[in-house]
């Protein structure tokens, strides 16, 4: 593997008018050991940019190495996703069917199943389901499930807070799930 390392000529110039000088791997690592050379930046850069080493090391401004290193950053946490993760199309076939792909069993979040599940059965379910509840309950209900009201709006048309609603619609919910 060769590496080339190559500083600024005059490290006062901070990156105008730039003369490289190259040096060996054994008189880079003592230039950096100085202790004026502590706030010099280099950039690695691999034998995908320059084809003439595997490795180059560059001197660059400290904004070209906090640009660089933040890429670099992003490039590394890829990396190490990529060996964890492994990226599948929602069109990939999952079942014995060509049809039946990831898309199909992948739940939509912005469907609310009880919900609807509960204004389904307002429309279609026969009426000694709800003969069982008591006054003010079958419009609680339909206010929640079939006008669509938020708990909020419900409990300030009511007068009480936000949790009493959501208890009293646990309370109706189980006592409704014990006829189906």
């Amino acid at each position: 593997m060769t590496k080339r390392f190559y500083i600024w000529k005059d490290p006062s110039c901070n990156g105008k008018n730039i003369e490289w000088l190259e040096l060996t791997g054994k008189d880079f690592f003592a230039m950096l050991k100085q202790p004026e050379n502590k706030a010099r930046y280099f950039i690695r850069l691999g034998d995908d940019i320059a084809m003439e080493a595997d490795i180059i090391f560059i001197e660059a401004t400290q904004e070209q190495y906090l640009g660089w290193r933040k890429e670099q950053n992003a490039h590394d946490r890829l990396r190490v996703i990529n060996d964890v993760y492994q990226k599948v199309s929602l069109d990939c076939v999952t079942g014995e069917r060509e049809t039946d792909t990831l898309y199909d069993v992948i739940p939509n979040a912005s469907v609310d199943v009880e919900r609807d599940a509960f204004a389904r059965i307002f429309v279609e379910a026969p009426e000694h389901y709800f003969r069982h509840l008591k006054d003010g309950e079958y419009q609680f209900l339909i206010d929640l499930y079939i006008k669509r009201k938020t708990m909020v709006q419900m409990a300030t048309e009511r007068g009480v807070t936000q949790q009493a609603i959501s208890r009293r619609a646990d309370r109706l919910k189980k006592r409704l799930k014990k006829f189906f």
